[in-house]
């Protein structure tokens, strides 16, 4: 967790280019509301990129990947709360 929220708050960093505006929007209000850091907030919203990539993956099978790591739409696949916050 301090690793990711370093790389974060790293100047030059594009780790924030990798979550939607909503995806951001969200974490911020957690933040505030538990009254703790962004970064945890968002750390949980790329465990679940990542959770997507990973069963994507496996559904393609032997198919070619469509795409990279570094080509890799991040910021479109969002990790969103529900209405209840969850």
């Amino acid at each position: 967790m301090a690793a990711f929220a370093e790389q974060l708050g790293q100047p030059g960093s594009h780790m924030r280019a990798l979550f939607s505006v909503r995806e951001v929007r969200q974490a911020a209000g957690r933040a505030r509301q538990k009254n703790d850091g962004e970064a945890v907030h968002l750390a949980a919203k790329w465990a679940g990129k990542e959770a997507f990539l990973k069963a994507w993956c496996d559904f393609l099978g032997s198919a070619p990947f469509p795409f990279t790591l570094d080509n890799f739409p991040w910021r479109e696949i969002e990790i969103l709360d529900d209405s209840r916050g969850v």
